[in-house]
């Protein structure tokens, strides 16, 4: 079980800057609940998908290529089924990302678009 942990841990490694940065949003959204809840609900979920994302793909992906012998895939096969974990982590990604583009603009009051280039 070591042996399948290592190269995740060491892939985790690489990856702190970003996840760090969504546990920051994360931390960020909880700050401005009472504020703005709705941009902050809009921002943990997103947060909180982009990091499950990051988290559960790396993992599938260094767990089924150390278990790919054990299941008897060929190389095409798990071609094939990493194709399809990184789709759909994917778009996991654009639905968190456009969470995140709401929270942004969600409620906002000002000036109309028209007149944000004059």
């Amino acid at each position: 079980m070591a042996r399948a942990f290592d190269p995740f841990l060491w892939q985790l490694l690489s990856q702190t800057p970003v996840l760090l940065a969504y546990v920051a949003g994360m931390l960020a959204a909880l700050m401005f609940w009472q504020r703005c809840p709705g941009s902050a609900r809009l921002t943990f979920i997103g947060m909180a998908l982009l990091l499950a994302a990051t988290l559960v793909g790396s993992f599938l992906s260094m767990y089924l290529l150390q278990a790919r012998d054990e299941f008897g895939w060929s190389i095409q096969e798990l071609g094939a089924i990493m194709a399809v974990i990184t789709i759909i982590a994917n778009i996991i990604r654009a639905v968190a990302y456009g969470l995140v583009l709401a929270a942004v603009f969600i409620n906002r009051k000002g000036n109309s678009p028209s007149s944000v280039f004059e």
